[in-house]
């Protein structure tokens, strides 16, 4: 019976640990898009500076 709950547990941390990797790794990748998102639009900003 005791061991079924530590399995019941370890499985249920495991759990989190995996999600929590997930969205370091979403998260790592939204920061990345959101940078290059910011340097095209500053290029574009940059750019109209140009033309005016």
């Amino acid at each position: 019976m005791m061991n079924a709950v530590m399995m019941s547990k370890q499985n249920a941390i495991n759990h989190y640990i995996e999600e929590c990797a997930k969205l370091k790794q979403e998260l790592e990748t939204e920061k990345i898009e959101n940078e290059r998102i910011r340097r095209l639009l500053q290029s574009y900003s940059s750019s109209d500076y140009l033309i005016n």
